[in-house]
């Protein structure tokens, strides 16, 4: 089976960057279901498929495709709005992704960080979709 790592593709450089989540919730963990975060406006935005800073989300359409694989994977809903443009767009919190390997998605533990990793049948799917901000490079 072939697996890729799947990030934030760099190219998107007005992708929604969230701003004061720290103030409602200390860690990542700690975040509610149908929390609600407020983005740096700016009417340039790309509300790209996949956010991964400051932490991981997926838009709907994206985690829709992702269940379809992973159907016992869980997310907490997020709204991300921009007051100033009038715009809110709801992404998901992936909750119990792991590291196995016998997934169609799980983090591969590296010294420097968690890498996201899916296999090359969910990868197919998400190109098929035209879904946009995600970078796929191939493990080797």
């Amino acid at each position: 089976m072939r697996y890729f790592f799947i990030e934030k593709d760099q190219l998107y450089t007005t992708s929604p960057i969230i701003s004061g989540w720290r103030n409602q919730f200390n860690k990542v963990d700690n975040i509610l279901d149908r929390s609600v975060f407020h983005i740096k406006s700016n009417s340039e935005t790309v509300f790209t498929d996949i956010i991964s800073i400051p932490f991981l989300l997926f838009s709907h359409e994206a985690f829709k495709i992702i269940n379809r694989y992973e159907r016992m994977l869980r997310s907490k809903k997020i709204a991300l709005i921009d007051v100033e443009n009038n715009f809110t767009r709801i992404y998901h919190l992936p909750i119990n992704i792991d590291t196995a390997r016998d997934k169609a998605i799980f983090y591969l533990d590296d010294i420097e960080n968690k890498k996201l990793v899916i296999n090359l049948e969910l990868a197919e799917s998400i190109l098929r979709r035209n879904l946009i901000g995600f970078d796929l490079k191939e493990m080797k």
